[in-house]
């Protein structure tokens, strides 16, 4: 996920995505569906991740913790597997941010040009008349 100067621009929907792919429409469609039908969006905690800045915005890097020293944890453990196979300036580096999350309650770290943030991510759930969203067509699912 990258958000930044490429994103909606502040739209729900970005301007002409039917236009661009038929996946993409029938997502449209089915959004639209869903903003009518539950309406409502109750928040329902926040989760932890790490994100590295990239060019116009931001990448998820590691999965998602309720705590945020979980999601320092699992950057630590994602910036010492860059190390493995980095270069030894660079894997310097990259341990000693490693070693500076476990540690310390940092939330930001650079290293190996690098830079890594602690995110915090606002969990929703969409609701209406029916109760609580269930899952859409479109969201990706395992057959049983």
């Amino acid at each position: 996920m990258t958000t930044g100067d490429g994103d909606a621009g502040g739209r729900l929907f970005p301007e002409n995505l039917d236009g661009v792919d038929p996946v993409a429409a029938v997502m449209l469609a089915d959004a639209c569906r869903a903003l009518s039908a539950y309406p409502e969006l109750v928040a329902v905690g926040a989760l932890f991740t790490a994100a590295e800045q990239v060019t116009g915005g931001w990448r998820v890097v590691c999965p998602c913790d309720p705590l945020p020293q979980g999601a320092r944890e699992l950057l630590a453990g994602h910036l010492l597997d860059l190390a493995a196979s980095a270069d030894r300036a660079a894997a310097r580096e990259l341990h000693a941010a490693a070693q500076a999350l476990q540690e310390t309650a940092a939330d930001e770290v650079t290293a190996s040009g690098r830079r890594l943030r602690i995110v915090r991510i606002q969990q929703l759930v969409r609701t209406g008349p029916d109760g609580p969203e269930p899952p859409r067509p479109t969201d990706l699912d395992t057959d049983p």
